[in-house]
């Protein structure tokens, strides 16, 4: 083994890492032909890092380094492009570290401490901060300047065989449209200006689930260390995936076929997996974050959304949920679910592929406010 693998496999163990991913042959000679990236954002700025900036930033800015990404466990199948990923050793302190990410930031104490740790190991560390200077809540102007348009990567999607025989039997022999869900424990929030985590009752994704089953539906519920475990409530009723490893996942969500998100981003997942969905979201969020861009990017598939307040599941109770929210989605899913040709869906293969910004992102349109002068006619 080489003095630079032995090197690289020493500042692992020692920050706290696992090396989800790497080949020992491509491993550099020469310390300083390695960059390390830090990452520990939100999920929808895992899809965004992943879809439209690392692999540009990559091959148009360090394609001469041996390029290794350290970030969430379980999602190295998203940077295939990358030459190494290492994933967060100890599951103890991931759910707090997770809820204070914010974006493409992360406001952490660990994020600061993993930051300076790798700074003492490594002599090219990219900070998250030089990825945001060409998305930031949208793309900015810096992104077109370098770039000068958008390329779309999109992961492989492997086939449900990969999820074993008893998810497979589950899926065909449970009865009514089949629902994607992941019971988080945060929701999104927009508040001052920026997306932050709020807490959601364990309770409202009980009631969710009930009220699905309740009106013929069959909840596909996926569970990792960023959700509740909620299959002992409902036993022999629905269908569970207990999954870290994100690529076994985009295979669970293409073979359901429908993605609920309710205020998690579990539907900028659902792009990834080029699978249709239900969004319901803050309208606020939704469009300071410009997610119409997101969505515009990517392959056409049948979507909707509801717009309410995530405070509704972080602090109402049974009555409120099923008024404020239940009903909606029971009315959406009921019309958009029949909708739906699986047939027609596009391709699960790997692709990079041009997508021009300006043929693809609807204009979004202004209302101008202000006072409307009526002629009134003379007698």
């Amino acid at each position: 083994m080489s003095s630079v693998a032995e090197f690289l496999k020493r500042s692992a163990d020692r920050n706290g890492f696992v090396r989800e991913r790497f080949e020992e042959s491509k491993i550099p000679n020469d310390f300083s032909n390695i960059t390390i990236f830090p990452f520990f954002g939100d999920i929808r700025s895992l899809v965004v890092l992943s879809s439209f900036l690392l692999h540009r930033y990559r091959s148009e800015n360090k394609s001469s380094k041996y390029f290794i990404i350290a970030s969430w466990p379980g999602f190295q199948s998203l940077f295939p492009y990358a030459d190494e990923y290492w994933s967060l050793s100890d599951y103890a302190h991931i759910k707090s570290f997770y809820e204070a990410s914010q974006g493409f930031a992360n406001k952490s104490d660990l994020n600061t401490i993993y930051l300076r740790n790798f700074n003492e190991f490594f002599r090219d560390v990219v900070d998250y901060k030089e990825l945001n200077q060409f998305y930031d809540n949208g793309f900015t102007n810096k992104f077109f300047e370098q770039y000068k348009d958008v390329k779309r990567f999109l992961p492989f999607v492997p086939s449900a065989a990969i999820l074993g025989k008893e998810f497979n039997r589950d899926l065909a022999t449970y009865p009514g449209y089949k629902v994607f869900l992941h019971p988080s424990f945060y929701a999104k929030q927009w508040l001052l200006g920026r997306s932050k985590n709020i807490q959601v009752k364990k309770e409202f994704w009980i009631n969710l689930v009930d009220y699905l089953l309740s009106n013929k539906f069959t909840p596909v519920i996926w569970t990792n260390y960023l959700s509740y475990d909620i299959s002992q409530e409902f036993v022999g009723k629905c269908v569970f995936l207990k999954e870290n490893d994100i690529s076994r996942v985009l295979s669970a969500i293409r073979a359901t076929g429908f993605v609920l998100d309710v205020f998690n981003s579990l539907s900028r997942l659902s792009l990834l997996a080029r699978c249709p969905y239900l969004q319901v979201d803050e309208r606020s969020r939704y469009f300071s974050q410009k997610e119409n861009e997101i969505d515009d990017l990517f392959p056409s598939l049948i979507k909707d959304h509801i717009f309410t307040f995530s405070t509704i599941i972080s602090n109402g109770n049974p009555f409120n949920w099923q008024q404020d929210i239940l009903k909606s989605i029971y009315s959406k899913l009921n019309k958009i679910l029949p909708e739906v040709d699986r047939d027609v869906l596009p391709s699960t293969l790997e692709s990079i592929d041009l997508v021009p910004y300006n043929k693809n992102v609807r204009k979004s349109k202004s209302k101008k406010l202000g006072i409307r002068f009526f002629q009134i006619p003379k007698d």
